[in-house]
């Protein structure tokens, strides 16, 4: 790969942004296992300790529910350079809270504290970000009136700033909120909006997600043959990536009767 021609060079500079560039797009596409190799292989073959890097890997182990392993990265990333790496250490942890562990009320303890800081700072993009993680716990939390309230706002604001990823992460979680509230109709048109933002972003896991949790619900709704398909989408898209949970998620649609 390239950067190891760089590495012969001398120039580790251009060759950790190279890997850099290589950790968003192998993150995207679902590809951990070979994201982890890079990344330790890099940090070993320069010597350095680069902290973009090793954020990279705690993303890993976050997606992962590596709780333990992220938390021991996180502590050591806080460790080298806390300052420029609070937002992405805390955004990691509250994933780690809401999604992985279901503390729901520690993650909205840590929210509110935080939210008072970010706001006497005026930045809005982590607001933003936190906001999510807020929606996340409340409809965990089963309070998902106010959670569709923080992600209709979210939603709107995303329109105005034509964000097209914020407005299909959006609609996934409006669709999962509709989803447990056995609104399937809202839900599959959340669904069905998100995917086709996805596409056009290139997110190929988040696309195929999109595809299984729309088979998903045409699956309850007893529609199968829509429910195949939208099965059979997901598996296309998941062939250009590294996600076997997804493929047996969508594998187990198609074959089922």
């Amino acid at each position: 790969m390239r950067h190891y021609h760089l590495l012969q060079a001398g120039s580790v500079k251009q060759a950790v942004q190279l890997v850099r560039q290589l950790q968003a797009e192998l993150l995207n596409r679902g590809r951990y296992g070979e994201l982890l190799e890079i990344t330790d292989r890099t940090l070993k073959a320069y010597g350095v300790t680069d902290i973009g890097l090793l954020l990279y890997k705690a993303k890993v182990y976050a997606q992962w529910g590596e709780c333990k392993k992220c938390r021991e990265l996180l502590a050591e990333i806080k460790s080298r350079d806390k300052r420029s790496a609070y937002v992405e250490c805390l955004l990691i942890d509250l994933d780690l809270l809401v999604r992985v562990e279901k503390k729901f009320d520690e993650a909205m303890n840590l929210i509110e504290q935080e939210l008072v800081m970010f706001r006497d700072r005026n930045r809005p993009e982590v607001i933003s970000r936190m906001l999510v993680r807020r929606a996340d716990a409340l409809c965990g939390k089963g309070q998902h009136e106010e959670a569709l309230k923080i992600l209709s706002s979210l939603l709107d604001i995303h329109q105005l700033k034509d964000s097209k990823i914020g407005q299909a992460k959006c609609l996934k979680q409006m669709g999962s909120l509709y989803e447990s509230v056995s609104n399937f109709t809202l839900a599959k048109e959340a669904y069905m909006k998100s995917a086709e933002l996805f596409k056009s972003t290139g997110h190929v896991v988040e696309i195929a997600n999109s595809y299984i949790m729309l088979a998903r619900i045409y699956l309850r709704c007893d529609e199968h043959k829509l429910a195949q398909a939208y099965a059979q989408e997901a598996k296309d898209w998941l062939e250009k990536v590294d996600r076997f949970d997804l493929m047996l998620q969508a594998q187990e649609i198609l074959e089922n009767p």
